[in-house]
């Protein structure tokens, strides 16, 4: 049978004209209030581990809009995810942690790797800082943590710790998070 594709495209060039605009393609999620989630999830078919005619559920493939209140100097979990017996998951985090203190403002920006492995069961990661990482503060210091379970489910959990005192709703941290396995992640 064959693929069936559905092409979305925002515009179409003009033949003759040169340096025409192609237009934009803008996805929304719906509406929120208050600080209800609002993601936008671009999903991939997951993949068997053997031959069959079994239809892969989906996964997320992409996800912009992770959102989520931390507390001062915790672990809060972010991300988990389920890797099967005998496969791997490895996933890349861009994010930003926020501070305010009433005052003061603290930020810092970047980019985590990390890596599950289950060889038969037994889950291995592996956690890296990949980069880019950008602080910026009108007044005090922010230290950002992660760390990554060994279990099954893995966790994903960062903290943030500030000098500041923070106001209600602060730290906060938004990110992304791009995974590059056919497994499903879940933002907590």
């Amino acid at each position: 049978m064959a693929n069936r594709d559905l092409d979305i495209q925002a515009g179409k060039t003009v033949p003759l004209i040169m340096d025409f605009a192609g237009g934009q393609l803008n996805l929304f999620p719906g509406f929120s209030t208050g600080l209800g989630k609002a993601v936008v999830s671009i999903k991939k078919s997951g993949v068997a581990l053997s031959s069959n005619n079994v239809v892969n559920n989906f996964v997320d493939g992409f996800i912009v809009g992770g959102f989520k209140i931390l507390i001062e100097n915790v672990f809060v979990a972010i991300l988990s995810i389920t890797v099967q017996n005998n496969t791997t998951n490895s996933v890349i985090i861009c994010y930003t942690v926020e501070v305010f203190d009433g005052t003061n403002l603290q930020t810092k920006t970047g980019i985590e790797a990390y890596t599950v492995l289950n060889k038969g069961g037994v889950v291995t990661t592996v956690h890296n800082g990949i980069g880019g990482i950008i602080s910026g503060q009108t007044g005090g210091g922010l230290t950002v943590s992660f760390q990554l379970s060994s279990a099954n489910p893995s966790v994903f959990d960062i903290k943030a710790d500030s000098s500041l005192v923070p106001v209600t709703g602060f730290p906060r941290v938004n990110y992304s998070v791009l995974n590059l396995s056919n497994q499903a992640i879940t933002l907590l």
